[in-house]
């Protein structure tokens, strides 16, 4: 798995973030499908078929808003 626990401590203590790194667990592997053997297809599907497209929507339309993707 990319990354298995991602911050497990802090969102123990908070529900809200746990759903964020459910998403961000999604949007790992999306990014990671077909870059890594461990990517699962699966999770990168789902991001794409059903979070990917609510992020991209706005009230104006196709405006990004939700998803950035940062090169480091």
């Amino acid at each position: 798995m990319i990354i298995p626990n991602i911050l497990g401590g802090l969102s123990h203590e908070w529900p809200e973030l746990q759903i964020c790194d459910v998403i961000a667990n999604f949007a790992l592997n999306y990014i990671a499908d077909g870059k890594f053997e461990d990517c699962i297809k699966e999770k990168s599907d789902a991001f794409k078929k059903h979070i990917y497209p609510r992020l991209m929507s706005g009230i104006r339309g196709i405006d990004g808003i939700g998803w950035k993707r940062y090169n480091v």
